[in-house]
């Protein structure tokens, strides 16, 4: 079971074609987010908890970004509780953002 009380971390693990993070609450990793040919989903294990299309780009922009995040992260947050994602208060996202690039 998940605590919503935690803090979440995003570590990005690309930046663009696509731009995406895997998402932890404390060491766990508890979901994914990957924008790829304008497609934005959010992920919790195999199921899809956020999905939305934001036309053909690979990467947000900088006035887009946080919006977006906000969204899948209270998606993923919502789904392990076994609610709904709607309602979603945004207000009360609190995460932060690491980078971390790997392979080649």
């Amino acid at each position: 079971m998940v605590d919503s009380s935690p803090s979440i971390r995003l570590v990005k693990t690309s930046s663009v074609c696509p731009e995406q993070y895997d998402v932890f609450q404390g060491d766990l990793e508890i979901g994914y987010i990957k924008l790829r040919n304008g497609v934005l989903r959010a992920m919790s294990g195999p199921r899809n908890v956020y999905l939305t299309k934001l036309g053909e780009q690979n990467f947000f922009h900088d006035n887009e970004r946080e919006y977006y995040l906000d969204y899948c992260v209270a998606s993923i947050l919502l789904f392990l509780k076994g609610e709904h994602p709607t309602g979603i208060k945004l207000a009360e996202m609190k995460y932060i953002v690491d980078e971390w690039f790997y392979g080649t």
